[in-house]
């Protein structure tokens, strides 16, 4: 069921329209958490916790066989966000750390397909192999370096335009960007995703209702997360994963599920609970 791209069956067609279902849990999953931890008052315990992440594993275990690891990945990262917000407390947050480095070694030998593992070393040293699987981030790199300062202006990108970066209008568009705006016209995106980001964390902050705070507060960091990991990528600090680039990398769902987010987040910090006098 779903139509198969790169070996991965993410997407569905409805006639012209190809959409990919799992951009719809970036809103499900804190709406849904939210909501469990607003039911009852207090910061959320290991049995709350417990069931929040148990609800979380449908979805992510749906997205793990499709296969989208790093979408699973990040779905359980989105219920994270809004414990984070609820209140959990550092001590369950250090066990949750200490659990991820734990299965990293179960992850690489009994998880992770071929590919994913070919990610991991092309991050380690794409130059063992510069033809095949660290072509992509060596070329990533050669762009974002010979932007230089100011960069060579709009269009004229070499790397980007003359098609050496694969997916140089999807995942890695923001290597094209760095090649034609420089190092200045990446600060100044940088800031604006910091921008944005704080100011809806601080919008979040003013919520008098707590489900309008968490879920406003998760959809931020959410946001910031995807900004990060994508820039991470494309220059060589993070391993190449399928993260878009908020509201630059072209992709129908992606961009209507960013647009959501953000109207829900509008939605919830002008709205204001009714008083009766």
């Amino acid at each position: 069921m779903g139509d198969s791209t790169n070996g991965s069956q993410r997407w569905l067609a409805l006639g012209p329209i190809r959409f990919q279902p799992s951009e719809l849990v970036k809103v499900a999953i804190p709406m849904m958490i939210a909501w469990m931890l607003v039911t009852e008052a207090g910061r959320p315990d290991l049995k709350k916790i417990a069931t929040c992440l148990l609800v979380t594993g449908v979805p992510a275990g749906l997205i793990f066989i499709q296969p989208d690891l790093d979408g699973a990945i990040f779905t359980v990262i989105y219920a994270l966000f809004v414990l984070y917000f609820a209140g959990m407390s550092w001590k369950i947050i250090s066990s949750f750390m200490a659990a991820i480095a734990t299965a990293v070694p179960i992850l690489w030998f009994f998880v992770m397909a071929a590919y994913q593992k070919k990610r991991v070393v092309q991050f380690l040293d794409p130059e063992s192999d510069p033809l095949g699987a660290g072509y992509q981030i060596i070329q990533s790199l050669i762009a974002i370096g010979s932007g230089g300062i100011k960069g060579k202006g709009w269009t004229n990108a070499t790397q980007g335009q003359l098609g050496f970066i694969p997916e140089s209008h999807t995942d890695f568009i923001f290597s094209t960007y760095a090649e034609e705006w420089g190092f200045l016209g990446s600060v100044l995106l940088l800031g604006l995703y910091l921008f944005i980001t704080a100011r809806v964390i601080w919008l979040a902050n003013q919520c008098e209702s707590p489900f309008n705070r968490l879920v406003s507060g998760a959809l931020a960091l959410s946001f910031f997360l995807y900004a990060f990991i994508n820039i991470g990528m494309v220059s060589g600090a993070l391993p190449v994963m399928g993260s878009p680039l908020p509201f630059f990398s072209y992709g129908g769902t992606a961009m209507i599920t960013q647009g959501v987010c953000f109207g829900i987040i509008m939605s919830l910090c002008l709205y204001k609970p009714y008083k009766k006098k």
